[in-house]
């Protein structure tokens, strides 16, 4: 209170993995991180966002990248598209698209770095 707040522009992770993704954009929601917990998370994702039709934008720790991934299938749906951004702005920046099963698939195989931000 009492302090003058100056918004600065730059970059947001979400937006510019949303933008970069060639999914949907002109409407979406960003959903944070989920909870770590299986069976909450589970929760979360069938009675908040599996109604959701926009696009939706979570953040993944890259230990949990399987995991995570397996429920979103179990909850939309193997064909739902899908990009998985990871290092955005930095040397190894990526982007990954397909459904979630093939995201899933190539997760499990290897061919993901289940590494980096």
């Amino acid at each position: 209170a009492g302090h003058r707040v100056i918004p600065l522009p730059g970059a947001c992770a979400a937006v510019v993995a949303l933008i970069a993704s060639g999914l949907p954009s002109h409407s979406f929601c960003f959903a944070g991180f989920l909870p770590p917990k299986k069976s909450s998370r589970i929760q979360v994702l069938r009675n908040h966002w599996s109604v959701v039709s926009e696009t939706l934008i979570f953040y993944v720790p890259p230990h949990s990248l399987a995991a995570i991934l397996a429920d979103l299938v179990s909850e939309f749906g193997s064909n739902r598209r899908a990009c998985l951004a990871r290092e955005i702005s930095k040397i190894h920046e990526e982007f990954r698209r397909g459904s979630l099963e093939e995201l899933l698939r190539s997760c499990e195989g290897g061919s993901i770095f289940c590494k980096g931000e």
